[in-house]
């Protein structure tokens, strides 16, 4: 009896379970902040800075969206694509907005998303749907001709609390 309670008591120390790592593919989406980006307008078309206008491409040092969506076309309706994530949301302040305090940060080529490729509705996709919430971005700013470096943060999303 005493040699059967020690080969239990041996049997719960030794016993493990393999862990498995996952081989299937995966989606994983990075923002790649190029600088020499054609300016686009709201439907994805080349766009000119209007004269008497000015503008300047700033270095983005972060960014987060709220929504992430693969679409067939451009004219898919909002959340008739794959929509692959949409931020968490709260009504702390009284109506619906973005809850900054789980967003998920990222820097330029750093994983924003990773998703399983089997999670992915199989299809051809033309377009991408991202709908920012925050960005940080450092630009140039004259005043009294003195230039100043600036870093803005900005929140984006419909609303922010």
């Amino acid at each position: 009896m005493k040699y059967l309670f020690l080969i239990l008591i041996s049997c719960l120390f030794f016993s493990c379970e393999k862990e498995t790592e996952s081989t299937s593919p995966n989606l994983i989406v990075k923002f790649k902040f190029d600088p020499t980006q054609v300016r686009l307008n709201n439907i994805g078309q080349p766009a000119n800075i209007p004269t008497g206008n000015a503008g300047q491409t700033p270095v983005f040092n972060s960014i987060s969206a709220h929504y992430f969506e693969l679409t067939p076309n451009m004219y898919t309706q909002l959340g008739d694509g794959a929509v692959l994530y949409h931020a968490p949301e709260t009504m702390a302040g009284g109506t619906t907005a973005i809850d900054f305090s789980q967003a998920k940060i990222v820097s330029e080529n750093e994983a924003f998303l990773t998703i399983p490729l089997d999670q992915v509705t199989p299809g051809i996709y033309e377009w991408v749907r991202v709908s920012l919430s925050y960005q940080n971005f450092s630009v140039n700013l004259l005043h009294n001709n003195q230039n100043y470096a600036a870093t803005l943060e900005s929140f984006v999303g419909y609303n922010t609390y």
